[in-house]
């Protein structure tokens, strides 16, 4: 419905203004205003959409009436239809903000109905503008990552939510007080192109810091080099840092005092062994005494005599997972050493009887059940009823080892986290820098030259912000896919589906797709050339077979699309514009086979083993955007149905992908609902 003033004090001007309008407009809803009175009130109910005024008025001048409108409702559009007017007054109503101004004369009045359309039509594209404008905005605050943009000397221009919490302010304006030096582009950096990643002791507003990881670059589409950066806290993680370095430090004390404490021991024990050869009375009680601290040792204390144990404590028996004493004694020594360690066993009672000591070092010893155990082994050389013998002190160090490898693998898997987040960041600014200047630039085009403009160019300015902000919400869509995978979180739903039917469908939609945004590109490049607008919209961009019986199959629609929309989107972006996408599908016994063949870039043999993995690209797209998601999206989906994906690829030649289904997800692969969530 059209809700218009019209404020004319001549009755037939205004039915001849009634008459115009409602052929263009049939839910056409008028208030006629003849009088001071009615506009005062018709203004303070602000129930209309457009004011059509007179010039000359009995009681007032059109003038007047618009610098009235105006200065209550800035945004309606206010049309001027008189025949008393001149030049000099139209040009004062359009600096006054007056929207159009037409001659009152019977060639005019067509006129009306197209100024009208057009004022209302701006009027509600500025809203749409406004509205994507605070969408946009709206998402920027919502990320925990901070945002900003700068002066190369630090002058702070923009800042979202997230931003200003880690600087501790509550506003643009307060942030813009404080002294941000750190945050300058490094002035040995080159500016274009260039991104810098580096971690800063960030200062607050409260006089408190913390440590962020700042990437950022320098813009140079304006007409100042602009600085645009994300900021991210990683004070959990530096804190986490100086504790493991802590626990390892402390760690390692530990190992060097139990170690000392252990070669003191054996040293003592060595010293006692040498007294008690010196007097066999003395040698009695001395090696009661022995045989009482041997006893009560946590660690594993042997003596060996021609490679054969003579002597063990219950530690021992306990170390090698024995029944009783009686398993051990007698028995070769080898018999629990490890194959691996065979010969350094050997080597090192060679030793012994050489009459050198064995310094505390680290072995694997077998128990009796088979299992392999670590230990730090020491020895001595030792008489035994006058025959060269060794004491050996064996401990398990197994607790130790499985301590240190799992503080190793929490290494690991930190570093990796923030190279995961590194790669993260990096790939959204980047993803994200250029749709989000498309949006900027065409909205400022609009807003600065959008009356001057052509329908048409207003038409593609329009549709670069609504492409750029679908690419916006793909990018995030993608990312929280591939967080929900690798968490297990994903939903996998399988229905009966008619395969065959959703591919055609399927290939409809994307060609229509590809068409527009081609058209809209050829449009942009070449808008007064037919010719080149034809060339850049081939007739066939895919083409779809399908053999078999493929309508009765039980798959989750949602993954498959998401699968299938990937990888012919993939192969349209990779091709040249004339090339054709070949997509075939075949169902036979209880799969399905779907092979993807395009005449693109190829994948060079090396990029094809980690091709699925996330945030890997291959090393010959060039300047072809993308996120490396895809891929690792479609194999994730695939894997929900237990299906499989193949690709065989020759670069400048061309790539095939081949995905082979089953045609019952429930039968094939019932195992798939063990780890994934269900609606």
């Amino acid at each position: 419905m059209c809700r218009l003033v019209i404020i004319d004090d001549n009755p037939e001007d205004r039915i001849l203004i009634l008459r115009e309008l409602s052929r263009e407009f049939p839910n056409l809803q008028v208030e006629e205003i003849i009088d001071t009175e009615g506009l005062n009130q018709a203004l303070s109910t602000s129930n209309f959409d457009l004011v059509i005024t007179d010039y000359q008025l009995r009681w007032n001048d059109g003038l007047s009436v618009l610098k009235d409108v105006k200065s209550r409702y800035s945004d309606c559009p206010v049309i001027m239809f008189t025949d008393s007017g001149n030049q000099e007054i139209a040009v004062e109503a359009m600096k006054t903000g007056l929207d159009d101004y037409i001659i009152k004369s019977p060639k005019h009045y067509i006129r009306l109905s197209v100024a009208v359309r057009a004022a209302l039509e701006r009027v509600e594209f500025k809203r749409k503008t406004e509205r994507l404008e605070m969408r946009l905005q709206t998402l920027l605050n919502r990320l925990n990552v901070g945002v900003f943009r700068s002066t190369s000397d630090g002058y702070l221009l923009e800042g979202n939510a997230a931003f200003l919490r880690l600087l501790a302010v509550s506003s643009l304006q307060e942030a813009q007080t404080l002294d941000l030096q750190e945050l300058v582009w490094q002035a040995d950096v080159e500016l274009q192109g260039s991104v810098s990643e580096r971690e800063v002791q960030l200062r607050r507003a409260d006089g408190s810091s913390l440590w962020v990881l700042l990437n950022q670059t320098i813009s140079t589409t304006e007409a100042e080099p602009v600085l645009e950066g994300l900021i991210e806290d990683i004070s959990d993680r530096k804190r986490a840092e100086e504790t493991l370095q802590r626990a390892n430090e402390e760690l390692e004390r530990r190992v060097a005092e139990r170690t000392q404490e252990l070669r003191q021991a054996n040293e003592q024990l060595l010293k006692e062994i040498r007294e008690r050869e010196q007097a066999q009375e003395v040698l009695r009680e001395s090696e009661e005494r022995y045989r009482q601290l041997v006893e009560l040792s946590p660690d594993a204390i042997f003596i060996q005599c021609d490679e054969q144990f003579v002597f063990i404590n219950s530690a021992t028996v306990k170390l090698y997972g024995a029944t009783n004493r009686e398993d051990l004694l007698g028995k070769s020594v080898f018999d629990v050493v490890h194959p691996d360690y065979q010969e350094l066993v050997k080597e090192q009672i060679r030793e012994l009887r050489e009459g050198q000591l064995i310094e505390l070092r680290e072995q694997k010893a077998v128990r009796f059940d088979g299992t392999v155990i670590d230990v730090e082994v020491a020895a001595a050389p030792f008489t035994y009823q006058e025959k060269p013998a060794a004491q050996v002190v064996i401990r398990d160090i197994s607790d130790r080892k499985k301590a240190e490898a799992e503080l190793r693998k929490a290494l690991e898997t930190e570093r990796e986290l923030s190279s995961l987040k590194s790669r993260i960041i990096t790939t959204i600014s980047h993803e994200y820098r250029t749709p989000l200047t498309t949006i900027l630039s065409s909205a400022e085009l609009l807003e600065s030259y959008g009356d001057n403009l052509k329908q048409e160019r207003k038409l593609i300015h329009l549709r670069r912000i609504q492409n750029s902000s679908k690419h916006l919400a793909d990018l995030v869509s993608d990312v929280l896919f591939i967080g929900q995978a690798d968490a297990d979180r994903l939903r996998f739903n399988p229905a009966p589906l008619n395969l065959e039917q959703f591919c055609q469908e399927l290939v409809e939609e994307i060609r229509s797709a590809s068409q527009n945004q081609r058209r809209v590109s050829a449009s942009t490049e070449a808008p007064d050339n037919q010719a080149s607008l034809e060339r850049a919209m081939p007739g066939e961009l895919i083409t779809f077979t399908s053999r078999g019986n493929c309508t009765n199959t039980c798959l989750d629609e949602r993954l498959i699309r998401q699968s299938l929309t990937n990888l012919l989107s993939n192969a349209i972006k990779y091709s040249p514009q004339e090339s054709t996408v070949r997509f075939a599908l075949e169902c036979k016994e209880s799969v399905a086979v779907l092979s993807i063949q395009d005449e693109g870039i190829g994948i060079p043999a090396e990029d094809l083993p980690k091709l699925f993995e996330s945030f890997h690209r291959a090393s010959n797209v060039g300047t072809i955007p993308g996120t490396g998601l895809g891929l690792a999206i479609v194999k994730k989906c695939l894997d929900l149905h237990g299906g499989q994906i193949t690709v065989e690829s020759v670069v400048g030649v061309g790539t095939t992908f081949i995905v082979t289904l089953p045609l019952n997800s429930f039968v094939s692969n019932p195992d798939a609902f063990g780890d994934v969530a269900h609606d």
